[in-house]
């Protein structure tokens, strides 16, 4: 796209980075830094993927930081039909998700909370694999595969924890959905995920892979529902500075100061 834009002679050029891709081997990295050359900015989604760029070698002034923003009205916390015995997840049913860790997880809250149920939201690669896994453990009868769903807000209304144990993530949007929907999070420290998750405030976070952190953490939320509670209005408050209205004025003002520059205002 920006090589197109360059022989286009398109006075602002503006990359978007959303994941800290740290497969990325030396012609990758390399191109990178080659393109940031041709780039008046590279937009990224967290802190710590800017980190990433940065040290790759795009020059840290290139770099802007806007986060991902939510459309708050989408979504209502619901606390007072909850069941307490929910907890979903949402994503690509992909490696870097974390899947065989959930599995992990899984069978281990099942062994101390029988009644659990994991909702798992989305599709992909390995989902035969943990439909088969599952069965293999025993758990097959608490684990329901929703597919895909367009009305995100029916889906965070049937759960009461939102679990993402991924290995890898930029800026999950998934998380700004569960916390305007007043749910606690269980995530890994990955990406940007702590710059919006406050541990112990809004939820809990544990390194990736980390499966006795994770099953601790899911089963004392199941087992106190003050705690839930406190967590998910704690999460949706401090989800109103990740507004999609935020998001939208910071990406406006960007452009207008870029073009400006340029000399196209």
């Amino acid at each position: 796209g920006r090589i197109a834009a360059l022989i286009a002679q398109v006075p602002v050029i503006i990359a978007q980075e959303h994941n800290v891709d740290e497969w990325k081997g030396k012609f990758q990295r390399w191109l990178d830094r080659k393109l940031a050359q041709f780039t008046d900015r590279v937009v990224v989604v967290s802190h710590k993927v800017g980190e990433f760029y940065s040290s790759i070698g795009v020059p840290s002034r290139k770099i802007t930081v806007i986060y991902n923003g939510v459309e708050l009205e989408r979504f209502t916390p619901q606390f007072d039909e909850k069941k307490g015995d929910t907890i979903g997840f949402v994503g690509r049913i992909h490696p870097q998700k974390g899947i065989e860790d959930m599995v992990e997880v899984g069978e281990r809250v099942v062994e101390k909370f029988p009644r659990v149920k994991f909702l798992i939201l989305g599709e992909g690669p390995l989902e035969g694999y943990l439909r088969k896994e599952v069965e293999r453990r025993g758990i097959k009868g608490n684990f329901l595969f929703m597919g895909y769903m367009r009305n995100m807000n029916s889906f965070y209304e049937k759960i009461d924890i939102l679990f993402l144990p991924s290995l890898r993530e930029g800026f999950p949007n998934a998380i700004l959905e569960g916390m305007a929907s007043g749910l606690p999070i269980v995530a890994t420290d990955v990406g940007g995920i702590k710059e919006v998750v406050r541990e112990g405030v809004d939820g809990f976070l544990a390194r990736p892979g980390d499966v006795d952190r994770m099953s601790e953490c899911l089963l004392k939320l199941l087992k106190d529902e003050i705690l839930r509670r406190k967590m998910g209005l704690s999460g949706r408050k401090r989800v109103e500075k990740f507004s999609i209205q935020r998001m939208a004025e910071e990406t406006k003002s960007l452009y207008y100061s870029l073009l400006k520059e340029k000399g196209c205002l």
